[in-house]
């Protein structure tokens, strides 16, 4: 980012109009108009950087925004009150500065992970001691410190196990210590978390504050072979609380609960609190739901237990006319013939009709966004006797009941000759040719500046919706990056229209 992004993104954040900046420079707010546009850049002569610098950190700490500060320069909030003279400095800095952190190798790392999961593990115990021997724990309604609150949250998922399915709802920002500590401990919340959800309990979590794109996505892995079975919904709370106090509360229906408090950093001088007062669940839970409402969706999870919210989601993405990247093992089905993808549906048992109108609003929604906006496919050059094979699955179809569909010879020819006459119609249209495959189970879809997609095709497809604005970012640079490092030839339109042609000609 160079200087007016920086300057957009801290101004917006802080909720800093062009006029209040104006009036606490002293300057015309249509100086302040052209500081974010770049057809200005700040006077040093007049200070304009450390004025600026010391009115955003006033403005944070009294609105109590410093969080949100420390998140858009990229740094971690102190647990103290931070030094004014060393975050303005901070501030000019980062303002100055035009260095670009590059979160390539952490997104790759990410993707590998979702791809090396399997909805499997969310039905297995794979990787959770598989000793059926619970964790020893005490019956009291007062627990101690960190030991205690392993033996409460033990007892809790112990409890639940014998109600019928209900919401857990979750909500720590405490230190994790007592989860990571005792790895017998953590084995056994594990297995039993797994067996609630097989059992349809179903998870609301709270994940605390997220600082910084390695923060979001440590959060995410650490949960992952949970999240694969589609019964966990996860938020987080994107401010600070106080800064002092930490709380959690595990709250099992209307049944059972657990709760505590503690000084930063002092868990083990905890209290927690073990309740089965119906009037003490009922506050608890009004106290969550609150605090639910101050909340943003971490992501969106769908399985084949609800494919059409999968085939509505990626509907609503072509709705948005924002430049996009996608990658896909095989060519994607937005430019698949209606005809062909009415038979490839009336193969696979489902509505001919549907699936001919879904399409139809599908290519009308990329056309329009064609006019203004450019849409990348990168896709590993197609093997063509991997297609004579039967080989190449149609991208969507592992959501089918029976699916993947395999492409017949004739009809990946239909859909490539479609492809070729896009590439040759629509000038923002592109395909990339890599020589080698990103990822073999994966498919992305990325629009810049607002959300992502990341679906893991098998054994059984799960797809993650992120539209939190720095990680789909991070995944748009990721690709980009890619199709950069590529050869030229991988992108020249030319070339791959001829490559195209090419296997069209043995097919």
């Amino acid at each position: 980012m160079d200087f007016k992004d920086k300057l957009h993104l801290i101004l917006t954040k802080l909720e800093i109009n062009n006029n209040m900046l104006a009036e606490e420079l002293s300057v015309d707010v249509s100086l302040v108009s052209r500081w974010r546009t770049g057809n200005r850049f700040p006077s040093e002569r007049n200070n304009h950087l450390d004025l600026m610098s010391h009115y955003f950190y006033k403005k944070s700490l009294k609105d109590s925004q410093l969080n949100d500060l420390f998140e858009v320069l990229g740094q971690t909030l102190p647990n103290i009150k931070p030094d004014e003279k060393n975050t303005t400095e901070l501030i000019k800095s980062w303002l100055l500065s035009s260095n670009v952190v590059d979160n390539t190798p952490l997104i790759h790392d990410f993707i590998n992970k979702i791809e090396f999961f399997s909805s499997s593990d969310s039905d297995t115990t794979t990787l959770i001691n598989e000793s059926d021997e619970s964790y020893k724990y005490s019956t009291s309604n007062v627990y101690y410190g960190k030991q205690g609150k392993r033996e409460a949250i033990s007892r809790l998922l112990a409890e639940a196990l014998l109600l019928e399915p209900t919401t857990i709802y979750i909500f720590s920002d405490e230190g994790i210590s007592w989860l990571t500590e005792d790895i017998t401990f953590y084995f056994s919340w594990t297995k039993m978390l797994t067996k609630l959800l097989k059992k349809g309990h179903k998870i609301r979590i709270i994940h605390t504050v997220y600082k910084s794109l390695n923060e979001i996505l440590n959060a995410i892995e650490k949960w992952l072979p949970l999240y694969l079975s589609g019964n966990l919904e996860p938020y987080y709370y994107p401010k600070i609380q106080d800064g002092l106090f930490r709380h959690s509360m595990f709250i099992i229906g209307d049944k059972l609960a657990l709760s505590s408090t503690s000084l930063t950093d002092k868990i083990d001088s905890s209290l927690n609190y073990y309740h089965t007062n119906k009037e003490n669940i009922t506050n608890l839970t009004e106290s969550f739901n609150s605090l639910l409402e101050m909340c943003l969706p971490l992501m969106s999870i769908y399985t084949d237990k609800n494919r059409q919210g999968y085939l509505d989601t990626v509907q609503d993405f072509y709705k948005v006319c924002n430049d996009t990247y996608v990658y896909t093992p095989t060519i994607s089905t937005v430019t698949i013939p209606y005809d062909l993808m009415g038979e490839i549906y009336e193969n696979a048992g489902c509505s001919k009709e549907e699936a001919i109108e879904y399409q139809k609003t599908r290519v009308k929604n990329f056309k329009e966004c064609l006019k203004t906006t450019k849409y990348s496919e990168v896709i590993p050059l197609p093997v063509i006797k991997n297609i004579a094979a039967g080989n190449v699955h149609v991208e969507l179809t592992h959501y089918f009941p029976n699916g993947p569909y395999a492409y017949t010879k004739d009809q990946y020819r239909t859909h490539l000759l479609n492809v070729i006459k896009w590439l040759e119609e629509y000038e923002n249209y592109h395909v990339i040719l890599l020589d080698d495959t990103l990822f073999t189970d994966i498919r992305i879809m990325v629009k810049k500046d607002y959300g992502s997609i990341i679906s893991k095709i098998s054994p059984r497809p799960v797809a993650f919706k992120f539209l939190n604005k720095g990680l789909s970012d991070a995944i748009f640079e990721y690709l980009l990056y890619n199709v950069k490092e590529a050869n030229q030839k991988s992108y020249d339109k030319n070339i791959v229209i001829t490559k195209l042609k090419e296997i069209l000609s043995h097919l």
